[in-house]
């Protein structure tokens, strides 16, 4: 089974459970794609606590520094944010 479909899965079936999303998150990550990672980080903040999603995000805003990449895609996720 595809990684992402089975963390998609865990995370509707646990959807408060941040560790689910987490790994759901990172697994759309890997595979490029940004959008639906950025929908599954609003989706969390609607229902969660998003204690690790606040470190991974600081993590973002420090690498961000020195990678366009990860500064383009953080801008993404703090455009959304008007939306968590």
């Amino acid at each position: 089974m595809n990684r992402s479909i089975f963390f998609k899965i865990t995370s509707k079936i646990s959807s408060t459970n941040e560790l689910s999303s987490v790994c759901y998150f990172h697994a759309l990550l890997r595979t490029r794609h940004n959008e639906e990672a950025i929908r599954e980080i609003q989706r969390f903040y609607s229902v969660g606590k998003p204690e690790e999603y606040e470190r991974i995000l600081e993590d973002f805003r420090e690498a961000a520094q020195n990678s366009n990449t990860t500064k383009t895609f953080l801008e993404s996720v703090e455009r959304a944010s008007g939306e968590i």
